[in-house]
């Protein structure tokens, strides 16, 4: 049942004129200029592959106490561990054997080229921390390692080590051909996102992500309630960042849920969706998806999560007191509706 309405020219030729996308209604943004956090980016990717091939097992060695992540790449990255259990092949040939691919070092070769430096990153980083340290003052900047995997994973928190992994081969843009060959065949929603803009927000959201953690319950009223509170408080740490870098969608879909904010929460109650609890049923209405089902294809996957922000905003509105440690212990979904007294535009 397509109930929602579409968004017309007139929509789309504001969110062209609009210079932050989305720009929703937000926290308001605190002085945190005397906030000078340690911003650690470490170069993985170059100190990996400039390894000396013909003394490997000692330069990895040293690699690794350098950089302690060295251990968990070779283990998990490359499967070390899962695919040679036996002493037979030393960490060093498995790390050899990844370097010395024609395909592999022709990647690397790319991403130097497309990551000549991070300063911008850097920066961006170094702006989300300085706001992770304002609201929470025991926050420690994690060390963030650049790697080459190969497509293996866009972004890590190794567990054994306070630090982020951050893959750069999947941060090439959305026109690097690789991306839509086999084995990947990425889908356009997703390689939209894979550019080097992205790449501070990406960051922060994992950060944010463990700092929320997953849903305490299974009904999409929970789900979209916790995703709300990673978006609430994600815009609290990149209050300057445009909502559709923030979210991964697009400027149009950006706009397109600020307008039809009543229509979905309505589709959500007629449907009978807040209180479900088969995933199956609204599993793209909270997760990456092209476009949320029972809604025109201009609208976003994650349309449960934006609608979870404006909850929790209606919340923080409603009581202005509240920071950002004691929003994190809010555990039932239920309350915070009914408290917010959340009633959409």
């Amino acid at each position: 049942m397509h109930i929602l309405k579409t968004a017309g020219f007139l929509a789309l030729l504001s969110a062209c004129l609009i210079p932050e996308f989305g720009c929703s209604r937000g926290p308001k943004v605190p002085d945190v200029s005397h906030i000078n956090p340690d911003v650690r980016v470490r170069r993985f990717d170059r100190a990996f592959f400039q390894l000396d091939t013909a003394n490997m097992e000692e330069s990895l060695s040293k690699l690794t106490d350098e950089m302690p992540y060295a251990d968990f790449f070779v283990d998990f990255i490359l499967s070390y561990r899962a695919l040679h259990p036996s002493d037979s092949i030393t960490k060093g040939e498995v790390a050899k054997g990844f370097i010395i691919q024609p395909e592999v070092r022709a990647l690397y070769d790319t991403v130097q080229l497309h990551f000549g430096d991070l300063e911008e990153f850097e920066k961006d980083l170094g702006s989300a921390f300085k706001f992770l340290k304002y609201y929470f003052p025991e926050f420690k900047p994690p060390v963030i390692y650049t790697m080459v995997s190969e497509y293996h994973t866009a972004l890590l928190l190794p567990p054994e080590e306070d630090a982020v992994a951050v893959s750069l081969d999947l941060f090439l843009g959305p026109e690097y051909e690789f991306y839509q060959y086999q084995p990947l065949s990425l889908p356009r929603y997703i390689t939209r996102t894979l550019t080097k803009s992205q790449l501070a927000a990406r960051v922060t959201e994992a950060i944010v992500d463990d700092l929320v953690g997953e849903s305490r319950g299974g009904r999409m009223l929970d789900i979209m309630v916790t995703e709300g509170k990673k978006l609430y408080i994600l815009d609290s740490l990149l209050p300057y960042t445009p909502d559709s870098i923030k979210w991964g969608c697009t400027a149009e879909q950006s706009q397109w849920v600020e307008e039809n904010e009543y229509q979905m929460w309505v589709y959500f109650l007629e449907e009978d969706l807040l209180y479900e609890d088969d995933l199956n049923r609204f599993r793209k209405l909270v997760d990456y998806s092209p476009t949320s089902p029972g809604m025109p294809p201009e609208s976003p996957g994650r349309t449960a999560n934006w609608v979870g922000l404006q909850i929790v905003k209606s919340y923080m509105e409603r009581y202005p007191e509240t920071t950002l440690r004691q929003l994190l212990s809010m555990n039932d979904a239920q309350e915070l509706l009914t408290k917010s007294g959340y009633k959409p535009r």
